[in-house]
């Protein structure tokens, strides 16, 4: 089998997965006429807003990208606390609801990646650019603001650490500030939580399969304050 024959089963594949699912695995072509009419980005939106271009907007994605959905910006405050911003592009600004665009991504709500063929959420023109959040481009975004909740670890406490002695792990807190829980991850699965934490907590190993693993403590205080270690544990 050649390595275009593959691909194209895959593809057959993945567009027989998108039906079985409900989903349209084809842009439909009154959303793709819809796009081609449009000829410039949103400007206006009926909520208020603000101008935010003199931060330093950051993406995660590559830097050929063309489909920049979201941003974000940190900056600290004058407590110690961090302020971040998330920008998520404002399509709804630039899409009636109703209209076929809409109803299209309302059906399949995300873009689909498989191996052999990605089905878009948004007609490319909107996505990659009336829409995206590119540099030096003025785009419409919902932003949100996440503030005063959080903490830089060192200004809470000194150090949360995670020591593996015989079958168990000791996890210490040291710090002035006193942490109301202790959360213990192994995995990524939450295995157990200490209430009005100590100076020092034990957890034992025996119950962990044979392998390596992930744990991560985490501690928490009053006002949502954090601070963590994580370690790998060989069973």
């Amino acid at each position: 089998m050649t390595q275009q024959s593959d691909r194209a089963l895959l593809r057959t594949i993945a567009i027989r997965a998108m039906r079985e699912r409900g989903l349209e695995p084809e842009m439909p072509a009154a959303a793709l006429a819809q796009a081609d009419a449009m000829n410039a980005p949103a400007r206006t939106t009926e909520e208020p807003t603000r101008d935010l271009r003199a931060l330093l907007w950051c993406s995660i994605d590559n830097d050929d990208s063309r489909d920049l959905d979201q941003l974000s910006v940190a900056e600290p405050l004058a407590d110690g606390a961090v302020k971040v911003m998330v920008a998520v592009a404002d399509v709804d600004a630039a899409v009636a609801k109703g209209t076929p665009v809409d109803r299209h991504a309302a059906r399949n709500t995300t873009s689909v990646y498989t191996p052999a063929v990605i089905f878009p959420m948004l007609p490319e023109k909107l996505s990659t650019d009336l829409t995206s959040l590119a540099d030096r481009q003025d785009r419409l975004a919902v932003v949100v603001e996440i503030a005063s909740l959080i903490k830089s670890a060192g200004r809470n406490w000194e150090l949360v650490t995670i020591d593996e002695v015989a079958s168990v792990l000791r996890l210490r807190v040291y710090g002035a500030r006193t942490p109301t829980r202790l959360y213990l991850y192994v995995d990524g699965d939450l295995v157990d939580t200490w209430v009005d934490i100590e100076a020092s907590y034990d957890a034992s190993l025996e119950r962990l399969s044979s392998g390596r693993h992930a744990v991560t403590a985490r501690a928490v205080d009053a006002l949502g304050r954090w601070a963590g270690a994580s370690t790998i544990v060989q069973r």
